[in-house]
């Protein structure tokens, strides 16, 4: 090969020389040669023989070509760095370069980013006097509501209440009355949040806020009502919330039980997500606890509540399609409601008294109410503490007398309350009695044997 008089070689025998000395890789050549006519030479003039050229021929030619633009921007393209490297290695340093930050700031947000969306996500609650201050889960306040309410419940007795019923006794809850969920599937966690006081005023209220504090609406609870000559203020006291898709459409419902300051009547009211009222029942008494359970398989929740009828002084169950649910509860006419009208429960059932239940006058109701995983309900009464068993059809299977139901008799019985001793075949014949003298309404009389008010 020809050389200068420094003894350089001034002639490259083959593509690997030629793409080196101008800095791309081999198949760049060949499309150089190509497209702008890179000086290339052949030993024989075929397409594969071996190819050689001057760098003096190559020299001249870049700096003619490299007057276009399209060309400049091509070999900046493929060129590695002007460092001698091969392609492969600029482009392995380019990756780590770019790549490295990018990676580094995926998993920031990984890391930081759910946290960012978790810290400002409503989770608890503290009440400060009147105030009702929202925290996320690190306990960090995210917002606060003055309700101006000073005798508001303390955070010991919302605690009680919140998201779930809590247990207060063999037969009775505490009912939830405060809410924070994402009610809406949107991803943010909504709070309902009812106003709940030690004297029963004012605690008739429930607002519904969004995850940054905004009050989206509130409902007022219950309205002045007449039963019979009597006339009941509007004096509520919101005794349970709960969010329940009623109507299997996948979206929720809000159930809000509240009662009148002097006990009666009760209303069971359904909002929308938008805090309108769109359904509601009244029972002449209270509700101490509720269910939800699809009793006729249509696919639908029903509700159960488990009470007491003030009307006729007996513990009470009523079940409530959602679909058709409004007026009053069967009552006497002496307490009946001018402004509704009648009733569309599925079922109203009166349970009968025994000779303990009516020490306790006039406090004997259901206390709580329960869907067993064998398909029964199960309630009990307050103060004498019977448990019922109950098919989905609502008839009887089995009624137990608990062990408080025996130490109260007993006890009411060595006072000479009672005549009767507790033994076994006594036990038997209350029991049977209980079974057999549960009252049905059926919609104009009161029956035996599982009559419906209205037929599903």
């Amino acid at each position: 090969m020809p050389a200068d008089k420094s003894g350089e070689n001034k002639q490259l025998a083959s593509w690997k020389e030629i793409a080196s000395y101008l800095g791309v890789d081999e198949r760049t050549c060949q499309r150089w040669e190509k497209k702008y006519g890179l000086p290339v030479r052949r030993m024989e003039d075929t397409p594969k023989s071996r190819v050689f050229a001057h760098k003096e021929d190559l020299d001249r030619w870049r700096d003619a070509v490299t007057k276009n633009n399209n060309f400049v921007r091509e070999v900046q393209l493929a060129s590695p760095a002007q460092k001698g490297e091969s392609r492969p290695q600029n482009l392995i340093k380019r990756y780590i370069f770019y790549g490295i930050p990018v990676l580094i700031m995926a998993a920031l947000l990984t890391i930081f980013l759910p946290r960012f969306f978790s810290d400002r996500q409503p989770v608890d609650f503290r009440i400060d006097h009147s105030t009702l201050i929202i925290l996320n889960k690190l306990g960090r306040e995210l917002w606060s509501y003055d309700t101006q309410i000073p005798n508001l419940w303390e955070e010991k007795e919302y605690r009680e209440a919140f998201q779930r019923k809590k247990e207060i006794s063999d037969e009775q809850r505490r009912l939830p009355v405060l809410f924070i969920k994402d009610i809406d599937h949107d991803g943010l966690n909504e709070v309902l949040f009812s106003t709940q006081t030690t004297d029963g005023l004012k605690a008739d209220v429930l607002y519904c806020f969004d995850s940054k504090g905004t009050k989206l609406w509130e409902f007022k609870a219950g309205r002045e009502i007449q039963l019979g000559s009597k006339v009941y203020s509007r004096d509520f006291v919101i005794i349970a919330v709960d969010i329940v898709d009623l109507n299997n459409d996948g979206v929720m419902e809000i159930l809000v039980i509240s009662h009148a300051r002097q006990q009666i009547p009760t209303q069971v009211a359904v909002l929308n997500l938008r805090g309108s009222l769109i359904r509601e029942y009244w029972n002449v008494g209270q509700f101490n606890d509720y269910a939800f359970e699809d009793l006729n398989g249509d696919g639908r929740k029903d509700i159960l509540l488990a009470g007491q009828s003030n009307a006729y002084d007996r513990p009470c169950l009523v079940v409530l399609d959602f679909d058709s649910m409004k007026g009053i509860s069967p009552t006497k006419p002496e307490m009946e409601c001018p402004g509704l009208e009648k009733g569309s429960e599925k079922y109203y059932l009166l349970f009968a008294l025994t000779e303990l239940d009516k020490l306790f006058m006039p406090r004997i109701a259901l206390g709580k109410i329960d869907i067993l995983s064998n398909r029964r309900i199960q309630v009990r009464t307050t103060s004498s503490d019977v448990i019922y068993e109950l098919n989905f059809l609502l008839n009887p299977e089995d009624v137990t007398l608990s062990d408080d139901f025996a130490r109260r008799y007993r006890d009411a019985y060595r006072e000479g309350k009672l005549r009767a001793p507790l033994d076994d075949k006594n036990k038997e014949l209350i029991q049977i009695k209980l079974r057999n003298e549960i009252d049905y309404y059926d919609g104009i009389n009161w029956t035996r044997g599982g009559a419906m008010s209205n037929k599903w």
